[in-house]
């Protein structure tokens, strides 16, 4: 939300709570008060849509590095074992589905990690009997199917997360223009009517609809003072 939207979001609250302390008035009149329910909506998805919008998506990222560290941890150490049962019993289809160190893991794209894992973990299911000897456990296989569900839930996560901010973002100017709308348009008209019954409120009631510039609320220095000649 950029600063103008902003002070435009406090002009709603404002003129809400302005309106909220006077329901005495309007509240009987059926057209206002629906008026004001829709409105109160609008600015309730405006928050939302902020809120989102400036959701911080660094814990998003941090989680999916982590998932992913623990995915290569566990690959790798189960395709070094298989690697080692493919150099014994010189079988070098199976060295070559395993031959993986911790630099080509870290080089993957998401997807090939991901299949690589898989392939792995579907070796050492094949193999398993031979892999007894090496200290490796049906589990084992089945900690790394872990991981990969838990890498593969996270890793468009923080696309995602981007693009619901960008499309937030986006949705702000149509959600505020709404609510101005129901202001301008219904509100704003209603109140005239109040205008000479309870003038207070009248008054109140656009003083509040008053959008003040935050940006520009900050004092100025004062000038220079000019020298007149003597």
């Amino acid at each position: 939300m950029n600063q103008n939207q902003d002070n435009i979001r406090t002009m709603f609250d404002t003129t809400v709570a302005f309106l909220d302390d006077h329901d005495a008035i309007w509240s009987g009149t059926a057209a206002f008060a629906d008026a004001v329910t829709r409105a109160k909506v609008g600015v309730e998805a405006i928050d939302t849509a902020s809120d989102e919008q400036q959701t911080p998506t660094t814990g998003i990222t941090t989680d999916k590095a982590t998932a992913r560290d623990a995915l290569e941890e566990k690959t790798l150490e189960l395709a070094d074992q298989l690697a080692a049962l493919a150099a014994k019993t010189q079988n070098a289809d199976l060295g070559a589905q395993v031959q993986v160190t911790k630099s080509s893991l870290d080089l993957m794209d998401d997807n090939t990690l991901e299949q690589t894992a898989e392939r792995v973990a579907t070796l050492a299911n094949t193999n398993m009997a031979a892999l007894a000897d090496y200290g490796v456990l049906a589990t084992d296989a089945g900690d790394l199917n872990k991981a990969r569900a838990a890498f593969d839930t996270l890793k468009t996560s923080p696309r995602e997360a981007a693009a619901k901010r960008k499309a937030r973002t986006g949705s702000l100017p149509g959600l505020i223009q709404e609510v101005r709308s129901i202001f301008r348009n219904e509100i704003d008209k209603m109140v005239t009517k109040t205008k000479k019954r309870e003038p207070d409120f009248y008054n109140g009631y656009f003083a509040a609809r008053a959008i003040v510039s935050q940006a520009g609320s900050r004092r100025k220095k004062p000038a220079a003072p000019v020298l007149q000649p003597a």
